[in-house]
């Protein structure tokens, strides 16, 4: 089983479970975004923040969130990807030089 994070989805094996992109219909030619979905993965990223700044595998921390929040098997999680990895800005902030706000 494959883990793949990206800024605007969370897939397992493939299959989109978290979708917090922008969708273009008639009624909103601009766009909108599942709101629930935006917050769910704004969650995710939160707590791999928070983790990474604490020191601790952002990867183990990733895949417990999965076992929890959809009772998925642990020992069936073969590879988390993070695509883009970890943001530039967390690494500054584990280094002290900004702080976030």
């Amino acid at each position: 089983m494959q883990i793949n994070l990206t800024s605007e989805t969370l897939s397992i094996d493939n299959k989109l479970v978290i979708d917090a992109r922008k969708n273009v219909t008639e009624a909103n030619p601009k766009g909108w975004v599942n709101r629930q979905a935006y917050k769910e993965l704004g969650n995710i990223w939160q707590e791999l923040r928070k983790t990474f700044v604490e020191g601790k595998d952002v990867g183990e921390t990733l895949k417990e969130l999965i076992v929890n929040k959809f009772s998925v098997n642990r020992e069936a999680i073969e590879t988390v990807e993070i695509e883009g990895g970890i943001p530039e800005h967390w690494k500054e902030m584990k280094e002290g030089k900004i702080k976030f706000r």
